[in-house]
């Protein structure tokens, strides 16, 4: 009997794997992970713990709750934890929400994309807004206007934040918004006159920016876009346009009567901007796009246009319309390529941003190699000449490599990451002491595991 009950104990220690408590919010809506003496005393709770030093809630079970309240005595830390049923857990969530509505509501605003969007807008305010307000104003550069200007569109856009929710991907949109309105806004008085005055195109560029960099606040806003899907509509967004105009002069819009006519180009690019950010819209709503996938997608793009461009300097064609013809279609398909990738594997902004150095890395390696190949001596002491479609075509295929042998990497490592699934036993030499309780304990209720196990997901 004493050894049935022995090894029925041991397979149960077998058996046993360490729980693990998940941490949970304080308030409905999951902002407040933890309560530190500041918001204590701001809410008005936890009064009762004189030397209060930090809350945190945990989920124990499917419906046990603990609360750890560590306080601070001089030197030392101590910790009291208090079981919760889910009705109490329930009151207490809702009596902290009421209090954090009351008397703290920044505690729950969600600002993580406030400072990006804060950075943005003073590069942009001091390098366009500034001078093109004095501009504007003035027949000749004003720089008391331009201080003016510039400290107001950074310090209007600080204060008006300052207790708004500013997420991550409000501040992408709106980043994007404010540099590329520029630009678009400088392009829509051109698709009417070809001959504008500066000072129009400026006010044009100065309102589309507010303009757009609002919309993209409000957009990222109503529709609960991610960081992923507002890189992912931007970059789309910007490549619309790269593909739309080398398309336009392949189809020759630009020749003939249209040979340089601003309005045409102006319209290329509007046109390919609102195709892009459609596009991009659309395909951010397959929810497999992050910030480091829509990064690499660009990066993708970049090559995929650079390498049959460069490849065609061997070639040499009359027709410049094989150019763009080529470099649009090798755009197109770096973004298709790019799209795949992103499917597939789920690349960090880490991993995005060493891709593009490993791509400028292999570029500027390339560009050496093609240098040292198409360098001649004409003469010892004067000069040494280079062939610069060389250069040109070993920075493209530099790149392209360097690229690839990034996301050939990081993808495998992606797999491994992602596939991980540990299981680590400990032996806990306290189990052992189970046959001494087979007398007191026949069934094994208070048995004592000997392997302890914890998975990793």
């Amino acid at each position: 009997m004493k050894k049935a009950c022995f090894t029925l104990a041991l397979l149960v220690s077998l058996l046993t794997l360490t729980a693990q408590d998940r941490q949970i919010s304080f308030d409905s809506s999951g902002k407040i992970l933890s309560i530190d003496a500041i918001l204590a005393e701001k809410l008005g709770i936890f009064s009762e713990y004189p030397d209060f030093h930090e809350a945190t809630l945990f989920q124990t079970s499917d419906s046990t709750y603990s609360i750890e309240i560590v306080t601070r005595s001089g030197k030392d830390l101590f910790r009291t934890r208090k079981l919760l049923t889910e009705p109490e857990l329930e009151a207490l969530r809702l009596d902290i929400s009421e209090r954090t509505r009351l008397y703290s509501p920044k505690t729950i605003l969600n600002q993580e994309g406030r400072s990006s969007l804060l950075l943005a807008n003073s590069v942009v305010s001091y390098g366009f807004y500034g001078t093109a307000v004095s501009s504007i104003l003035s027949s000749d550069f004003s720089p008391a206007i331009y201080f003016l200007s510039s400290g107001a569109g950074f310090v209007i856009p600080l204060l008006t934040t300052g207790n708004k929710e500013v997420t991550l991907s409000q501040g992408i949109m709106t980043a994007y918004g404010q540099t590329r309105g520029i630009l678009h806004g400088m392009l829509l008085p051109m698709l009417v006159n070809n001959y504008t005055d500066f000072r129009i195109t400026l006010g044009f560029g100065l309102v589309g920016s507010i303009a757009e960099g609002i919309i993209g606040y409000k957009w990222a806003g109503r529709k609960g876009i991610n960081d992923g899907q507002a890189s992912t509509i931007g970059m789309y967004s910007d490549f619309g346009m790269l593909v739309t105009l080398g398309a336009s002069h392949a189809l020759g819009f630009y020749e003939g009567d249209h040979a340089f006519k601003t309005n045409i180009v102006a319209a290329s690019l509007l046109a390919g901007a609102v195709g892009g950010l459609l596009t991009g819209n659309a395909i951010s709503k397959k929810d497999y796009y992050s910030q480091g996938d829509a990064s690499v997608t660009a990066s993708a793009a970049l090559a995929g246009g650079y390498l049959p461009l460069s490849l065609m300097s061997l070639i040499l064609p009359d027709d410049m319309r094989l150019y763009t013809a080529v470099g649009s279609l090798g755009t197109a398909a770096g973004l298709f390529i790019g799209d795949r990738l992103a499917k597939k594997h789920d690349f960090s902004n880490r991993q995005a941003m060493f891709a593009s150095l490993s791509m400028a890395g292999g570029g500027l390696i390339g560009a050496g190699i093609g240098q040292l190949i198409s360098s001649t001596n004409e003469s010892e002491d004067i000069y040494i000449d280079y062939d610069p479609k060389w250069i040109v075509v070993m920075s493209a295929i530099g790149a392209s490599a360097g690229l690839g042998l990034a996301i050939l990497n990081y993808t495998r490592a992606a797999n491994r990451e992602n596939k991980n699934l540990s299981l680590k036993l400990q032996l806990n030499p306290m189990g052992f002491m189970n046959s001494r309780l087979t007398t007191a304990d026949p069934i094994g209720r208070n048995a004592i595991p000997i392997l302890i196990g914890k998975i990793h997901l």
